[in-house]
């Protein structure tokens, strides 16, 4: 779900929209940035930590590699707080973060996992 919330610019990267969706394996919240005009991805702002359940309006934030300055780009933006949770991933460690003011009223538009796996079932699209 394209949102018209603008966050970045990041590290090694320019600012973008930012695109919703859920993570099939297990429902939790993915964040995509895409460029405002071509709609192509930017960065993947979040990372998917099955196994590890977060509540509906938690996200991980990827902030290391070519994902530099995503977390401080969210937080400047007003869109997520941390929690004192982080996830270990490979050989990173992710913080858990909330969502907050208008990019948590878009996540809570988001259908649930079970919605879109019934509508691909029905060869119907939810975005």
């Amino acid at each position: 779900m394209l949102t018209n919330l603008k966050v970045g610019p990041f590290a090694y990267g320019p600012a973008g929209l930012i695109s919703l969706h859920r993570y099939s394996v297990d429902g939790s919240i993915a964040i995509q940035v895409v460029d405002e005009e071509t709609g192509e991805p930017l960065l993947t702002a979040s990372v998917n930590m099955p196994g590890k359940p977060l509540a509906s309006d938690e996200v991980c934030l990827k902030s290391w590699s070519e994902n530099e300055g995503c977390e401080e780009a969210f937080l400047k933006a007003g869109f997520v707080k941390p929690t004192e949770d982080m996830r270990a991933s490979g050989y990173a460690a992710a913080t858990v973060f909330k969502l907050i003011g208008p990019l948590k009223e878009w996540a809570d538009k988001l259908p649930t996992i079970h919605e879109y796996e019934t509508a691909a079932k029905l060869g119907i699209s939810l975005e």
